[in-house]
């Protein structure tokens, strides 16, 4: 895979995507949404794996690069 993740938007997804699992985690403890837990859960490790990675399959399709 070639990568298209980096500078700004891979540290913006770095930071975001742990945010977001955190908060599904603490929607699930407190019994709240399910759904939006599930939903924030889903984009953290979405955002999180795309850092890691640095290869979006959406900006891929979609021709962006800021690698």
């Amino acid at each position: 895979m070639k990568q298209n993740v980096g500078g700004w938007d891979r540290r913006l997804r770095g930071v975001a995507g742990p945010i977001l699992l955190g908060l599904g985690a603490r929607l699930l403890a407190r019994r709240g949404s399910k759904l939006g837990a599930a939903a924030a859960i889903l984009a953290g490790g979405m955002l999180s794996g795309t850092a890691a990675a640095r290869f979006c399959p959406m900006s891929k399709a979609l021709g962006i690069n800021t690698a």
